[in-house]
């Protein structure tokens, strides 16, 4: 089994789904929505946004310095930490700090899965649009592990596809990879 599976070749990024979803954020005095797209990263240990979109809306927080160690080294830089209010489909708030970055990914490409529709329960068929729906441009809130009791949870899976459920936004996501997902990969800086 060992000797067949190193004779696989690596997958291409463009077959890899990320964990995304738009998420009602909160901002200002009287509490004004606005979507904003987040990837849940169970390997990152802090949450990061973009500083543009935290002083855009106007986000509190204050100045720090951190050292952000990466697959490429450490990086020590003056940023902001902001207090992030996400919005669950209960209307409960969800409170997140987050490190302000100026970019974290490029726009995310439309990726095709009607391909691995047929994998998945007739419930989950039947719901495939809503389930598919993935957010459009760059990610604009990266939601780190440390708020892990927050991020989606397993729903369904099939082979290395995972449709997860969240208490945000419509409320499924799809993530893992299949060599029939169709699409480009997104850029992470």
């Amino acid at each position: 089994e060992v000797k067949k599976l190193l004779q696989v070749p690596m997958l291409n990024g463009d077959k890899v789904l990320l964990r995304l979803q738009s998420i009602w954020m909160l901002y200002g005095l009287s509490a004004t929505k606005i979507e904003i797209n987040c990837f849940f990263d169970n390997g990152s240990t802090c949450s990061l946004i973009l500083t543009a979109v935290a002083e855009k809306y106007g986000l509190l927080g204050y100045d720090v310095r951190v050292t952000i160690t990466t697959v490429h080294g450490d990086e020590t830089r003056e940023t902001k930490l902001y207090v992030v209010e996400l919005l669950d489909v209960g209307g409960k708030r969800k409170v997140i700090r987050a490190l302000g970055m100026d970019k974290i990914s490029s726009a995310i490409p439309v990726v095709e899965l009607l391909g691995v529709k047929h994998y998945f329960s007739k419930e989950i068929q039947e719901k495939w649009t809503e389930v598919t729906k993935r957010p459009e441009g760059e990610i604009e809130m990266l939601i780190g592990s440390e708020v892990a009791s927050i991020h989606p949870i397993r729903k369904e899976s099939v082979e290395n596809l995972i449709i997860s459920t969240s208490v945000f936004g419509n409320g499924w996501s799809v993530h893992g990879h299949h060599a029939e997902v169709k699409g480009d990969g997104a850029i992470f800086s």
